[in-house]
Formats: structure tokens, C-alpha cells, sequence
């Protein structure tokens, strides 16, 4: 054997020495390797390389490049010595490098594979397939682009053995902004306007329904002073009869109008409130009051 050849393979662990010297000087027979592999020391050497490479790969936890020196020493052509070990560590290997499926949402909100992937600055891929990528376990820094868009960035700690693990992006605008700000308290348009006119006329109503009802009472109480047991003198009372009966009249419709505008007002009211967002679970009475020279509402909240 010469020295050279010998150095150069020095670097192989000291339990594959006796190995690969065995393999050096040993002549292969045609039922062991091959015609080809006999005849072609290129790739005999090739195989015995990728052997030793492989094992300090392995080593090393590079899974992904020891599982491609392994699929060269693993072919039929190499040394059954070789090939005997590497076909099994190979299965090994491929079940314990971990993988990721990475997937992404466009713009559009809907599934994208123009995706430019790079992993600790190596390009990976231009665009998506769906296909789990193999890394070596470890930490990896993730970086993916997406049109004009700024880039995601991502920290993964990829563990042995974990294979097609999901990493899903979004570039979807996490919400559009209206052009113009719109405040909306949720109150109708219409419940504001509806409450003031609604309270305005029904304090009319109830002003003029007390007003003449009062004058109503005053006319009815002159009427009782001046006419004893019911009798009046007839030329005297009847103009006041039919004033206070008037009066009295214009009472009552003003008392009902009021009442009508102040329930309609209290209705623009509720929705004001309840759109404002305040509490509305207790029950909101507002009543009015009424009385001689005087007049108002009551409420309970």
C-alpha cells in the first residue's frame, strides 16, 4: 500500500481502519462488487470516502449531508463490506433528520407558493411546493418573501427525529384602514333628533294642558261661589259656563298631546342610551308631572 494513500485516509475513525485497509488490499472478486466496481478505482475510492465521511458527518449531528455521503456508499457498485454498513445507517439517518412544510397566505387572504425561502442565509427555494425541507436539528433563522412585501423573519428550533413540522405565514394586511375615521356609538341617527322634539312638544302640550286646565279650575270655582245649591242667575253665568268648559277642553287635549310626545321622546331616549352602550338591563320609567302651576318629569334610571 502505498504511504500516500494511507494519510489520506488517516482521518477515519481507528475502529475503520482495519476496514478500509482490508478493502485497499484485498482483491474484490466479481460476486462481491461487481465487474464495474473491480474495474473503476474512482469510484471504489469514492466509496470509501463517502464511508468515513459519512460516520464523522453523522457524528456531528449534519444529518442532511450525512444522509448524502451514506446514498453514495450505499449503492450496489461500492464494496459489500461498505455497502453492508451504509445501507442500514442510511434508513437510520432518514428517519431521524427533522423537516419542515412551510405554507403562507397571500395578500388576498388565500393560500400563496410565491414565496421566496431562505434558511441561515442559504436560498432554500424560490417558490412553494408543499414539500417537507430537510434540516440538521438545531436552531435555524427563517426568512420569507413575499412580492414588495417586508419580509417575515423567523427563529425555529428544529428538533431531531420531528419531520413535516407545519410553519405557516400570513402577508394578509391584518386590517384595512378606512380612508376617513368613523366614529360609530352605535346609536341611531334618528333617536337624538326623535328625543329632543319628542320632550319639547310634550312639555308644550303639558304646559298648555296645565295652564287651562288651571284657568278651567278657577272659572268652575267662581261658577260654584256664585251659584248656590247649582242655581245661577242664567244671564250671568253662561258666558262663564261655556269659558270654563273651553278651558277645560283645551286641558285635556293639551295633557294627551304632551303625554304622546313625551312617550316618543322617552323612546329617543332608550335607543340613545342603549346605543351609547350604557347599561340598560334596569328598567327606564320616565313619567310626567303635573300639576297647578307647575309641571315636569320624573324618572327612574
Amino acid at each position: 500500500m502505498p504511504m500516500t494513500s494511507t494519510m489520506k485516509h488517516s482521518r477515519a475513525p481507528l475502529t475503520l481502519i482495519p476496514l478500509v485497509a482490508a478493502l485497499a488490499v484485498a482483491p474484490a472478486t466479481a460476486g462481491e462488487e461487481g465487474a464495474e466496481g473491480a474495474a473503476d478505482p474512482a469510484a471504489r475510492e469514492a466509496c470509501i470516502t463517502s464511508f468515513e465521511e459519512a460516520q464523522t458527518l453523522r457524528a456531528e449531528a449534519k444529518l442532511v449531508a450525512a444522509k448524502r455521503a451514506l446514498a453514495v456508499c450505499a449503492e450496489a457498485s461500492c464494496p459489500s463490506f461498505v455497502s453492508s454498513k451504509c445501507v442500514p445507517w442510511l434508513e437510520e439517518v432518514t428517519a431521524q433528520i427533522p423537516s419542515v412544510v412551510i405554507g403562507a397566505t397571500g395578500t388576498d387572504g388565500g393560500d400563496t407558493t410565491a414565496v421566496r425561502v431562505t434558511v441561515d442565509g442559504e436560498l432554500v427555494s424560490e417558490t412553494l411546493d408543499g414539500k417537507p425541507v430537510e434540516l440538521d436539528p438545531g436552531q435555524h433563522s427563517f426568512i420569507l418573501e413575499h412580492g414588495g412585501l417586508p419580509p417575515v423573519e423567523l427563529q425555529v428550533l428544529v428538533k431531531q427525529g420531528a419531520q413535516s413540522r407545519l410553519i405557516e405565514v400570513s402577508f394578509a394586511p391584518e386590517g384595512d384602514a378606512p380612508a376617513d375615521p368613523v366614529v360609530d356609538d352605535g346609536a341611531p341617527g334618528w333617536a337624538m333628533p326623535v328625543m329632543l322634539v319628542g320632550f319639547g312638544l310634550g312639555a308644550v302640550g303639558l304646559g298648555v294642558g296645565a295652564v287651562t286646565g288651571g284657568m278651567a279650575a278657577s272659572k268652575t270655582a267662581d261658577l260654584e261661589e256664585n251659584c248656590p245649591d247649582d242655581q245661577c242667575p242664567r244671564s250671568s253665568t253662561e258666558e262663564e259656563l261655556d269659558s270654563a268648559l273651553t278651558l277645560a277642553d283645551v286641558s285635556t287635549v293639551g295633557f294627551i298631546v304632551g303625554g304622546v310626545c313625551a312617550a316618543v321622546g322617552v323612546v329617543g331616549l332608550v335607543f340613545t342610551i342603549g346605543g351609547s352602550g350604557a347599561d340598560t338591563s334596569e328598567a327606564l320609567v320616565v313619567e310626567p308631572t303635573v300639576g297647578l302651576g307647575a309641571l315636569g318629569l320624573r324618572g327612574r334610571f
